[in-house]
């Protein structure tokens, strides 16, 4: 329950752009960063950033095809972790865990 609490807080504060990424990815299995582009209609550089932003929380999961190593396959991360070491190290968790010491 608090990891759908937390990932739905996550996707509220991503950005249009993001969260439409998102949804296309959400719907589709491994898509490359060209194939989102052609289906959202947004420019490639927008779609790197959602990418950027959507791997950093934690929310996809990225693999190479290892016939071409420059291609980067991504898709929703599936209800696994969506914590990651950069969330941990948030401003909001370092203080939500000093809370929680001091409650102790």
């Amino acid at each position: 329950m608090f990891a759908v609490r937390l990932r739905s807080s996550i996707i509220a504060r991503l950005s249009p752009a993001t969260k439409l990424v998102f949804k296309i990815l959400e719907q589709n299995t491994w898509m490359t960063q060209k194939q989102i582009a052609a289906q959202t209609f947004l420019p490639p550089r927008t779609v790197r950033y959602a990418i950027k932003s959507l791997r950093e929380k934690g929310l996809l999961r990225e693999k190479r095809d290892w016939n071409d190593l420059r291609r980067k396959y991504y898709r929703v991360e599936k209800g696994g972790k969506i914590c990651t070491y950069n969330n941990f190290n948030s401003r909001e968790t370092r203080h939500r865990k000093l809370r929680e010491r001091n409650v102790e």
